[in-house]
């Protein structure tokens, strides 16, 4: 028998001391973060710089056993990565669309077992660009099925997440609409929608509306600033407002690109968490 972690995180607790009243839990993505030092060593630097739980993109280059040992030396949560898209230098944004379906189930096994051994509870799957036509709907959302059950063995929540098409062009999940759309197909109770407000920015004619309209899907959000993608600005803020008065408890990821080095960037963070 199947079980599953629980999505809707408005029921969380607030028994964190270190919490303050008016601020999300951050985690520092450590592909986009901290990239004046080589990947593992991202994972202290992120613990030097006050954060508590890190993500990633694809952390597939470095064994997971010592992902783990500086995960539980720094004392911290990997909350969030990503599984295989394939050869992203390709073209490849995902494998779920392929005719052979055995490069998909393999990039689920690795997220399963990367998962497993580091204690990460959520996995974004991307889905695939699709450029010729009609996509195969059908047999992606199978496949997606599939995979939600996989990951639910471990305790993992699959998420989706809408990428725009200026930045990944013929991306099958574009918005916020089409990707509760796929949710709701696949469904699976360990499936949810992660919220990145950069990418809502160029797709929503609201996305603060968008997010209010799907926040008991939502199971992860990111940021970065929305004109370059770069240090958090205005819309972050307000962002970090709707979500303390949406009651979210989940993780919200900084995923942005540093002008210049991480730590000179990171006035936001010292602001927003008091240090």
């Amino acid at each position: 028998m199947l079980t599953y972690p629980e999505v809707n995180l408005l029921t969380f607790a607030n028994d964190d001391p270190e919490r303050q009243p008016s601020m999300p839990r951050f985690s520092a993505n450590i592909s986009t973060l901290f990239r004046e030092v080589p990947f593992v060593d991202r994972i202290p630097a992120a613990a030097d710089a006050g954060f508590r739980a890190v993500e990633c993109q694809f952390p597939y280059a470095v064994p997971a056993a010592e992902l783990r040992r500086q995960l539980v030396d720094r004392g911290l949560e990997l909350v969030l990565i990503n599984a295989p898209a394939g050869e992203w230098d390709g073209g490849e944004r995902g494998l779920a669309l392929l005719d052979d379906g055995s490069r998909f189930r393999a990039s689920i096994e690795d997220a399963r077992a990367y998962a497993s051994e580091t204690g990460c509870t959520r996995v974004h799957v991307l889905t695939g660009a699709w450029a010729d036509g009609e996509p195969p709907w059908s047999r992606c959302i199978d496949r997606l099925g599939d995979a939600a059950d996989r990951l639910s063995e471990v305790g993992v929540t699959m998420l989706l997440e809408a990428l725009n098409p200026g930045d990944v062009p013929a991306y099958v999940v574009s918005d916020v609409a089409s990707a509760l759309s796929m949710i709701d197909a696949i469904a699976r109770p360990n499936v949810a929608l992660q919220y990145d407000l950069y990418h809502a920015h160029r797709t929503e004619p609201d996305a603060f509306a968008a997010l209010r309209e799907a926040i008991g899907q939502v199971a992860h959000v990111q940021f970065a600033g929305v004109s370059q993608r770069g240090e958090p600005d205005d819309w972050c803020a307000r962002l970090w407002d709707e979500l303390d008065d949406l009651g979210y408890a989940g993780w919200a990821g900084a995923e942005y690109s540093p002008v210049g080095t991480t730590t000179a960037g990171l006035g936001w963070w010292r602001e927003r968490s008091g240090r």
